[in-house]
C-alpha cells in the first residue's frame, strides 16, 4: 500500500498558499495602480490649462509679495482684447455707467434726463443747479451733434444761439426752410429737428458745404436737409416759408430786398450776425423791403431779428 511522505502532503499546501498569496498581491497592486491613475488625473485637472492662467496662478499663490489680482487683471485684459480685432473693446465696470447713460435716458454728468426721438436727443428734464441748468439748457431742448471744423457755427456764439431760439419760437412744423450762409449747417439742422419738412443749406464756401454735409449726415438728416455750394440769389430759384441768415449786417442789408422773391408772402425771415451799432441800419433795410419786425433779441454785442414778409 502506497504511503504519503510528509513532503508529499506539504507541497500541495504550499502551492495553494502561494496561489492565494499571488491573488491577494495582484488585487492589492491593481487597486494601487487604479488609485494612482485617479490621483494623476485629478492633479492634471487641477493644473492650469494655458500659460496665462498658469502665470496668474503662480503670481497669486507663489509670488513673494501680495498682489491685487483684480487691479492687475484690469491692466492686462485691455491689452489682450486689443489683439483680437479693431472692433473688440473691454469696458471696465467703472465706465459702464457712462456707456449705459444714452440707453437709460440720463446724462448725470451734465444734469439732464432725455429721450431719443427719431435719432434726436430731446431734453425732458434739467436737474436744478446742475451744469446744464447753469448754462441755460431747458426741458424740450434738442441736442445737435456738430463738428464745425473750419466753418462757422458751433452753437455757442450769441448770434447762433439767438437764431436757434427764434427758430424755436417761429416754427410749428412742416415748413420749407432756406439757411443762407449755412457754415457748419447748425441752423439748417436745428430747423429740421424742429420739424421742417425740407431745408436748403447754402454757402459760397466749399469747405463750409463739406462740413455741413458731414454734420447733416451725423445727425441722420440727409433725407430732409440738402447742403449746396453757391449764392442763393444767383444760383437758386427756391422759395421757402422761412429763411434764416446768420451773416453780417452789410450782407443782410444788401440781401433784404432780393430775398423777398425767395420767401412766400407772409413768410418769415430770421437774421443775425448784427453788431449792436448796426441794428438800426438793418431795421431800416428790412422796413424798406416791406418786412414787419416781430421780435428782436440781444445778447452781448449782438442782435438778432425775426421779421415777416408782407402778404
Amino acid at each position: 500500500m502506497y504511503k504519503n511522505s510528509k513532503y508529499t502532503v506539504l507541497f500541495p499546501l504550499l502551492l495553494a498558499a502561494g496561489v492565494v498569496l499571488g491573488l491577494l498581491l495582484g488585487q492589492y497592486m491593481g487597486r494601487n495602480s487604479t488609485t494612482s491613475e485617479i490621483k494623476g488625473m485629478l492633479r492634471q485637472m487641477a493644473l492650469p490649462t494655458n500659460k496665462l492662467t498658469y502665470t496668474l496662478s503662480l503670481i497669486e499663490n507663489q509670488y513673494v509679495d501680495s498682489v491685487a489680482m483684480d487691479s492687475l487683471a484690469e491692466h492686462v485684459i485691455p491689452l489682450l482684447v486689443k489683439e483680437l480685432d479693431p472692433h473688440s473693446v473691454y469696458i471696465p465696470a467703472s465706465e459702464m455707467q457712462e456707456i449705459n447713460e444714452p440707453l437709460e435716458g440720463e446724462f448725470d454728468g451734465i444734469g439732464v434726463v432725455f429721450n431719443m426721438a427719431t435719432d434726436t436727443v430731446i431734453v425732458l428734464n434739467v436737474i436744478p443747479q446742475g451744469p446744464s441748468d447753469k448754462v441755460g439748457v431747458k426741458a424740450g431742448d434738442r441736442i445737435i451733434e456738430i463738428d464745425p471744423g473750419m466753418a462757422f457755427g458751433s452753437g455757442t456764439h450769441e448770434t447762433t444761439s439767438m437764431c436757434l431760439e427764434l427758430l424755436e419760437d417761429a416754427m410749428h412744423g412742416g415748413e420749407s426752410v432756406i439757411d443762407v450762409g449755412t457754415g457748419s449747417g447748425i441752423l439748417a439742422i436745428g430747423a429740421a429737428m424742429l420739424g421742417a419738412k425740407d431745408v436748403l443749406a447754402i454757402d459760397i464756401d466749399p469747405v463750409a458745404v463739406r462740413v455741413a454735409k458731414e454734420n447733416i449726415e451725423h445727425n441722420h438728416l440727409s433725407d430732409r436737409v440738402r447742403a449746396v455750394e453757391g449764392n442763393l440769389l444767383a444760383s437758386s430759384d427756391g422759395v421757402c416759408d422761412l429763411c434764416v441768415a446768420n451773416i453780417i449786417a452789410d450782407v443782410i442789408c444788401m440781401f433784404a430786398q432780393p430775398l423777398v422773391d425767395h420767401i412766400v408772402p407772409g413768410g418769415l425771415f430770421i437774421c443775425s450776425g448784427i453788431i449792436k451799432e448796426r441794428e438800426q441800419d438793418v431795421v431800416n433795410a428790412l422796413t424798406a423791403a416791406d418786412y414787419t419786425i416781430l421780435e428782436t433779441k440781444r445778447k452781448g454785442e449782438w442782435v438778432a431779428m425775426l421779421s415777416r414778409r408782407k402778404k
